[in-house]
């Protein structure tokens, strides 16, 4: 598990997310989702930072 979590901080999706904040992109964003568990059939379960679902 430790090397899929080393493989993600060192894959292409990171640098993405690196590039984004430092061009401030989540702050321009209308309202922040939060992605809370992926589900067995690969949906997204997700809540804003109110806690609503």
């Amino acid at each position: 598990m430790l090397v899929d979590v080393l493989a993600y901080e060192e894959g292409e999706r990171a640098a993405a997310v690196r590039r984004a904040q430092r061009a401030c992109r989540y702050e321009r964003l209308p309202q922040l989702l939060l992605v809370e568990r992926r589900t067995r059939n690969r949906r997204l379960e997700m809540r804003d930072a109110g806690g609503r679902g």
